[in-house]
């Protein structure tokens, strides 16, 4: 929730968060979603999974965790930032914002998987 409010005081707009490959790659789905924070270890497992959804949908990732960026995630093309935890709330927000300033975010057409989801 940290992180959460962060990303809000900064400016931005929350999509999540989420605990587990199977909810992040339900929200991918349903959300547009411009820049993604993932940690490499959630409930099920490692994030790879989330990680091949959001680079096939073009979105910029920024990974922090206590251990290392799994080898697939790395064999696979990840190239984004890796912060380490514990992180002070300046650099997430920093790494975040440096990222969108990088990378021009393409405006993908989302159409809501149910009536009433904007």
């Amino acid at each position: 929730m940290l992180i959460e409010d962060l990303i809000l005081e900064a400016g931005g707009e929350v999509v999540g968060p989420v605990r587990s490959n199977r909810d992040a790659l339900d929200l991918i789905g349903r959300a547009p979603i411009d820049l993604a924070l993932i940690d490499v270890n959630v409930a099920d497992g490692d994030t790879v999974p989330t990680y091949r959804m959001l680079r096939d949908n073009g979105v910029p990732t920024m990974v922090c965790t206590g251990g290392m960026v799994p080898l697939q995630m790395r064999r696979e093309g990840f190239d984004g930032p890796v912060y380490a935890k514990p992180l002070a709330p300046a650099e997430i927000v920093r790494g975040l914002v440096g990222i969108l300033e990088a990378e021009p975010v393409a405006e993908p057409e989302f159409v809501p998987s149910s009536p009433g989801m904007r």
